[in-house]
């Protein structure tokens, strides 16, 4: 019972990072540093050692960058180094050279360039590219812009476009640059004229304000759409950086609770969207699925998305193996290896060979490698390349989509990712920037799938597409609309409460036990402590050998809103503690687990409940209150520990069936239970006692013992 969470770094991210450590030639040796905004936070810093080319050696320059961030909850890091070399009379870049270590994940390679091409070698072994410079290609210096002042100072011409390549992408950009006015500056105790410049690209749609200091035509302050912001500082800056949470620029929070949002057939949404990475326009914004009605300027989305994803049936796919669609341009580009997704790498071949071996066409095909992905690959924060998630199994959305993409192409099926944002329950029910796979069916089109949300043939109508390679930054966004299951926005009958009485005996201990596909994994118990009108009082353990074991201690009200939740025990090897208490409308939580404290306040909302993972006793008591009638639905939102959230929740009662329980057969209300993505079938006796749940498709099991009706525990 865990919450699915979506999350991507986008591709511009990094290229921003990456083309930050670039200044001109110098005559001496000089150190710099420039400080790191993200979202308003410092949350790291560059150093850029300069070492000015003598003896007809080039000049060098040296950058590591360091980042701290975190997203939904979990810390990871982010350090970059960039070697280049230059000309030491003309300038001209000869060598650069990058690595980037985020979290496992490592990527890096070599740039070699003459006045023609640029020759690309990745460090992983991969096949090398090229890419050529045509007349009028510059390989931007970020940190020193002569031709801007050059060009455009004042006095000349007030705009200009200009070419640049660009390293991630390994593609020309166009990139116009205006002037706006002169502005004075005081960094490190100096004081910098600046000329101002706007700058918008062309190709990627990223917006940026950049002060040049009208002396050296050194940069000393840039501000970008995706809420970054570089300037000029000095060596204090190292002891000042703050990890910076992402999800307040990741996440537009709407308060509109769908528990089952895989369930979402039709959503119509208001939105005002920064986004960057490539150029967005109203007409790239409707695609099939998706209407849009509004206006895009310089990639600022503002207006209503319709979606309504149709389910695709497989008719007419096209035969496995698929024909060659290498004869179509548009096609080819979909069916070669790209930037982080190494579809020719032979051991991804092998392994997509191996799913899709006795296919019945190419849409089976396709379904068996989602489902695989979606199976086998973990979310973890951060994620990597198709081959880095394949090795690990684990990775964030973008690692999943990209390695699906991947095994697509390895057996000839185009495929490509889609990005943009998508409905979640995070946050009690917001839109989180995400990415998800499309595959060619032929005369159908592109078909789109998403393995990270477990929608392995379908997407639910939460998904609304932005482009192949963009970036999510969320102005306002808003629910109008929307249908999911049963339910209908405005006509949702919310508020679960418990009894007034409790379904267990006071003082006794009762014992779960957890089955994967027929093996015990590990048991729970619960005890009742205490009932009476100052609430519930409840204790119990955990056991999964090896992996997690605790001990859960809890108290809410008669109506069972919470009062107290404390845990403490140990995941695999490391200590936890985990506390949380609830006073005046909100919660103070500590986490400590393997590192500092995490501390929040987190307000509730009225009728917030409280459900915590593998914490069966507070799930037993939400199903004994769940209602009698069939197909009666009821939404609610619960307090959600292990992720500091509040989390949307729905119950509905499917009527009565008989079940097999310790070898008889017992007559009990099925439900259905959803939280955060996660679809739970719960049976219940006539006394309101949770006899088993099912999740997983029945992959996990969990059961009463029952001889708590035989006398024992």
């Amino acid at each position: 019972m865990k919450a699915r969470t979506l999350f991507r770094l986008s591709p511009i991210f990094f290229s921003l990072l990456l083309a930050l450590p670039v200044l001109a030639s110098q005559a001496e040796q000089e150190t710099l540093y420039y400080g790191v905004e993200i979202s308003g936070t410092l949350a790291g810093y560059a150093k850029v050692d300069i070492s000015p080319g003598k003896d007809g050696n080039p000049t060098e320059i040296r950058t590591k960058t360091i980042l701290e961030l975190k997203a939904l909850g979990q810390d990871f890091d982010v350090t970059m180094t960039f070697l280049e070399k230059r000309d030491p009379v003309t300038g001209r870049h000869l060598i650069m050279d990058y690595d980037i270590k985020q979290g496992d994940q490592k990527l890096g390679g070599t740039y070699r360039i003459d006045e023609k091409e640029v020759r690309f070698t990745p460090r992983d072994g991969g096949k090398p590219k090229t890419v050529a410079l045509e007349p009028g290609v510059m390989i931007e210096d970020r940190m020193s812009f002569p031709f801007l002042l050059r060009d455009l100072g004042p006095g000349k011409e007030k705009t200009g476009m200009y070419r640049f390549f660009e390293p991630l992408q390994l593609e020309i950009q166009e990139k116009t640059f205006t002037r706006e006015g002169v502005e004075k500056l005081r960094f490190i105790g100096r004081e910098h004229e600046c000329l101002v410049f706007s700058a918008v690209n062309k190709t990627n749609g990223l917006v940026e304000k950049l002060w040049i200091d009208a002396a050296t035509a050194r940069n000393v302050r840039t501000e970008d759409s995706t809420g970054m912001v570089f300037y000029l500082t000095d060596a204090s800056v190292k002891g000042k950086i703050k990890r910076s949470d992402l999800d307040e620029s990741i996440f537009g929070k709407v308060d509109v609770a769908i528990a089952d949002f895989q369930s979402i057939t039709y959503m119509k949404v208001e939105a005002e969207i920064r986004t960057a990475g490539e150029w967005v326009t109203a007409e790239s914004l409707n695609v099939p699925g998706q209407k849009f009605e509004g206006e895009v300027k310089e990639n600022l989305i503002k207006g209503v998305f319709e979606i309504e994803h149709k389910r695709f049936d497989g008719k007419n796919a096209p035969p496995f193996p698929p024909p060659d669609f290498s004869g179509d341009e548009t096609l080819k580009k979909c069916l070669d290896p790209d930037f982080m997704i190494e579809s020719n790498d032979p051991v991804l071949v092998k392994k997509a060979r191996e799913i899709t071996k006795g296919a019945a066409d190419s849409w089976e095909a396709a379904c068996r490698l989602s489902k695989w992905v979606s199976d086998e690959i973990t979310y973890k924060i951060p994620g990597g390349s198709s081959r880095h998630t394949f090795d690990t199994r684990k990775g964030e959305c973008g690692s999943h989509s990209r390695l699906l993409t991947a095994f697509c192409r390895a057996v000839g099926i185009p495929s490509r990712l889609a990005t943009g944002c998508m409905y979640t329950p995070d946050h009690g029910g917001s839109f989180g920037q995400h990415a998800w796979s499309e595959v060619y069916m032929g005369d159908a089109g592109w078909i789109t799938v998403d393995s990270t949300a477990k929608e392995i043939d379908y997407v639910d109508s939460g998904h609304i597409r932005l482009g192949t390679k963009t970036a999510f930054i969320p102005k306002t966004m808003k629910v109008l609309d929307y249908r999911a299951g049963s339910l209908v926005m405005g006509k949702e009958a919310t508020g679960l409460r418990l009894r007034g009485q409790v379904p267990f005996d006071v003082g006794r201990t009762y014992t779960f036990t957890y089955s994967s596909q027929g093996t015990r994994i590990g048991t729970e118990t619960m005890t009742v402590k205490s009932f009476g009108e100052s609430g519930y009082s409840c204790t119990g353990t955990i056991d999964f050998t090896g992996i997690l074991t605790g001990q859960y201690d809890w108290k809410v009200t008669r109506e069972g809103f919470p009062i107290d939740f404390h845990a403490k025990g140990k995941v695999r090897g490391t200590d936890f503690t985990l506390d949380c208490d609830f006073i005046n409308g909100e919660v103070k939580e500590k986490i400590v687990q393997g590192g500092p404290p995490i501390e929040r306040t987190i307000k509730l909302p009225d009728g917030v409940l409280l459900l915590h993972n593998n914490c069966v006793a507070l799930l037993a008591f939400l199903a004994a209150a769940a209602p009698e009638e069939k197909d009666e639905t009821i939404t609610f939102k619960i307090f959600h520990p292990a992720s500091m959230q509040i989390l949307p929740a729905q119950v509905t009662t499917k009527g009565k069936e008989t079940i097999t329980w310790g070898g008889k057969e017992v007559e009990c209300r099925k439900l259905e239970f959803a939280f955060a993505g996660t679809p739970i079938l719960i049976w219940v006796d006539g006394k309101g006692r949770l006899l088993r749940d099912s999740e997983g498709s029945g992959t996990l099991v969990m059961e009463l013992s029952p001889a708590v009706d035989e006398g024992g525990k």
